[in-house]
């Protein structure tokens, strides 16, 4: 039991193990056993990252281990652990459920794989597992419009792929056939450059951008992003995003040496398109899906503003992760959205009377927004602050100023959400100047919609105790010690 405990695969197998066994049960037909099936498997893997980190066990061979592989592994099966648990309901009652939720384990265990694994090849194989995870859980949704984005997203995944098969094998004539950290990093410190090296590692940077969902690898984000099942998106967009930045983290850390200065502006430039393109376009959106879609290509930019820096890994992970906890609690709030109102439209104006009608659910709405926003006292303040800090400490002061004139720009559709649930008038509200009749049936809708929720809560709930989370991590280098701000500084 302990050599298992310790060994680096352990966590991703106790999910792999989770996602089979839910396979088996959803064949049965026994949908909520099914979903609890890969919760516990992921729960059991989040525990064993845990205790890994926490114990700091070295790693070896191609899989790393220790504080900086370890606490990744842990939020990402963390991640897929609370968003199954908190939608719950929504999958045990939809037929295709059990299915979703064992592809969100899997797909969880392949991010986690992402995040631990020190050799280019496997990362390849990583990242394509949760590709296929992907377009599975966006054509459940089983509608025309879900299947159209998945085999838009599988069509240009397929491109993203070839552009990586190719970098790995420019990386492997340049290596001997090696494709591991350590021999990367032994190049690195060689004394001279290769030219060839620059685009292979360029070309497998741009793979993970594509993943992660940087300007101009975007595309799928959207329409998959809104079409898709709110519960598997809550992966996606959480999950999804923190192994590809982790894994470009670690690589930008491995590289630094072997191509000179020549990846640097690389970077910058896909930092400042990212952030600029994601803003621009998230302020004319009126889908709450596809805005947060946008807005997930701008914090994509806020790391790789990290990745200029190229001197901590740990910085580029920390910021992935609150911003992974942030994203998944707002499609969280989607999840627990649809469950009190089936007949929102999924739309921003269709939030008006948020605030009156399920108040505990705005309130989380805010938390998440200022997060998103990286307003302070939230756990998104302190991610930016990590990755700007970094860049401010290599000279990269115009980037930095550009990110935070662009975090101003970003409240004026996170701002727009708070008017529409806080702010706007709700159509189920009588109308006084209606025939008597047709009064007595609007004050009858809106008495029922400001009635106590009666559906089952564990959305809600899980959507409340993610503000408080997000809130938590805000406050606590405060209230612990006020010199631990200086752990976010590189």
């Amino acid at each position: 039991m302990t050599v298992l405990i310790t060994s680096p695969y352990a966590p991703m197998l106790a999910a792999v193990i989770g996602a089979a066994a839910s396979l088996v049960l959803s064949g049965w037909r026994l949908a909520k056993s099914s979903v609890m099936a890969s919760v516990y498997g992921l729960v059991i893997g989040a525990a064993i990252a845990g205790v890994q980190a926490q114990t700091l066990v070295e790693g070896g061979g191609p899989v790393g281990a220790g504080e900086l592989h370890s606490l990744p592994v842990a939020v990402c099966l963390a991640l897929g652990a609370a968003v199954l648990g908190s939608s719950l309901y929504a999958l045990s009652a939809n037929g295709p459920g059990p299915r979703i939720a064992a592809l969100v384990a899997l797909g969880a265990a392949a991010a986690a794989f992402m995040a631990a694994t020190t050799d280019l090849l496997l990362l390849f194989i990583a990242v394509e597992t949760l590709a296929l995870c992907g377009y599975g859980i966006v054509a459940l949704a089983n509608t025309d419009r879900s299947r159209e984005s998945a085999m838009k997203w599988f069509v240009q995944g397929s491109v993203a792929t070839t552009i990586f098969i190719v970098g790995l094998g420019v990386l492997a004539a340049q290596t001997g056939g090696s494709l591991s950290y350590a021999k990367l990093t032994e190049i690195a410190s060689a004394p001279t450059s290769s030219v060839a090296l620059a685009v292979g590692f360029a070309l497998v940077l741009s793979a993970l951008a594509f993943k992660a969902g940087a300007f101009p690898f975007h595309s799928w984000m959207p329409d998959a992003f809104e079409t898709g099942p709110a519960p598997g998106i809550a992966m996606l967009a959480s999950v999804g995003k923190v192994a590809p930045l982790a894994a470009a983290a670690y690589l930008v850390v491995a590289i630094t040496g072997a191509t000179g200065d020549r990846l640097a502006p690389v970077l910058a430039t896909l930092a400042v398109a990212s952030i600029v393109f994601g803003n621009l376009v998230a302020l004319r959106q009126r889908s709450l899906a596809r805005m947060l879609a946008y807005s997930g290509v701008a914090q994509v930019g806020y790391a790789f503003v990290g990745l200029v820096a190229g001197m901590n890994a740990l910085t580029v992970v920390t910021f992935a992760a609150l911003y992974g906890i942030t994203s998944a609690a707002s499609f969280l709030f989607i999840v627990a959205l649809r469950e009190a109102e089936p007949d929102w439209d999924g739309s921003i104006s269709g939030l008006a009377g948020l605030s009156r009608a399920h108040p505990m659910l705005a309130a989380s709405l805010a938390v998440v927004m200022f997060s998103l926003t990286g307003i302070p006292l939230t756990a998104g303040f302190w991610g930016k602050f990590a990755v700007l800090a970094a860049a401010a400490s290599e000279g990269w002061l115009w980037l930095v100023a550009l990110a935070m004139l662009a975090s101003v720009v970003s409240f004026g559709y996170y701002g727009g959400v708070l008017r529409a649930a806080f702010m706007a008038e709700d159509d189920a509200e009588p109308d006084v100047t209606a025939p008597e009749g047709e009064s007595e049936a609007h004050t009858d809708e809106s008495a029922a919609r400001n009635a106590p929720i009666k559906w089952p809560a564990s959305s809600l709930v899980a959507t409340v105790v993610f503000a408080g989370v997000i809130v938590l991590v805000g406050v606590a280098p405060f209230l612990v010690n006020a010199t631990s701000v200086a752990a976010f500084l590189p």
